[in-house]
């Protein structure tokens, strides 16, 4: 759209040019190892008995823009606070246990089986006080802080940030960000799953207005004793498959909905 001559947008050659600054910031942490992929977000909304659902892709221009230029706020960040001794939680990750070549780690269009594969080469990432590489991310160092209103962490940083501009003792010293780093990361993981958890059950609420004639694209996700895993690709959902076609993780299928017990999180599928 950006490039499109005949429609006068306003700021053009400036958003062109930071279109250029974020495809050379790209390019330079997949160099450093970076993963790239464009999975899709499931926004689930709920107004009282009215759930809607809205799928939003992720290979727009203008999110390549905000997420580059994120990643460099956070990863800039990381650096400033190494090198002044301010206490702060980064975000780090070892190197993944076997090298990976740059072609393999960037996915352009979501397939699940792939990018589980591609994750589980990485050892997984987790909070520290001491800046370290972020190996997926493709950064020496990541503090997060571009969402103090939404993620308690970004906004110790921003405190911490604050006393030290304003030539004030730390807000925190080590010993209290230690403390708080242990609370957050806990209640984090927490907070995750009761999310997922109620997202999940509003999304298959949603699915039952369909008949049990709708037919569905999903994708084998797992192989288990009695079946199989199967993800709904446009709603990002996996539920059970039973049937004796013999199937391998990665096969695309036509299916339809068996049963759904929402309360329970759980969706049965069949072909």
């Amino acid at each position: 759209m950006l490039k499109e001559k005949k429609l006068e947008i306003p700021y053009t050659t400036q958003l062109l040019l930071l279109h250029e600054l974020a495809v050379e910031l790209r390019n330079r942490r997949i160099i450093n190892g970076a993963v790239i992929f464009e999975k899709p977000d499931i926004n689930v909304r709920v107004k009282g008995d009215e759930i809607t659902v809205t799928r939003i892709e992720k290979d727009s221009l203008s999110k390549m823009l905000i997420s580059e230029f994120m990643i460099l706020a956070n990863h800039l960040m990381a650096k400033f606070t190494d090198e002044h001794k301010i206490s702060v939680i980064y975000r780090i990750q070892d190197s993944p246990r076997e090298e990976i070549p740059a072609e393999q780690r960037i996915l352009k269009e979501y397939n699940p089986v792939l990018f589980r594969n591609l994750m589980m080469k990485f050892p997984s990432s987790k909070f520290s006080l001491y800046s370290s590489q972020h190996s997926s991310v493709g950064v020496s160092g990541y503090s997060q802080f571009t969402s103090p209103i939404r993620r308690y962490n970004d906004f110790l940083t921003m405190r911490q940030l604050s006393t030290f501009f304003n030539n004030e003792p730390q807000a925190y010293d080590h010993n209290e960000m230690l403390l708080a780093f242990i609370d957050i990361e806990k209640k984090i993981n927490q907070i995750k799953t009761l999310q997922n958890s109620v997202k999940s059950q509003y999304l298959l609420k949603y699915l039952t207005r369909y008949s049990p004639q709708e037919k569905f694209t999903a994708i084998i996700t797992k192989t288990t004793r009695s079946g199989y895993i199967a993800e709904l690709s446009d709603y990002l959902v996996s539920g059970f498959l039973s049937c004796m076609k013999q199937l391998e993780p990665g096969d695309i299928v036509q299916i339809y909905i068996d049963s759904i017990d929402a309360g329970k999180n759980k969706l049965w599928l069949k072909i």
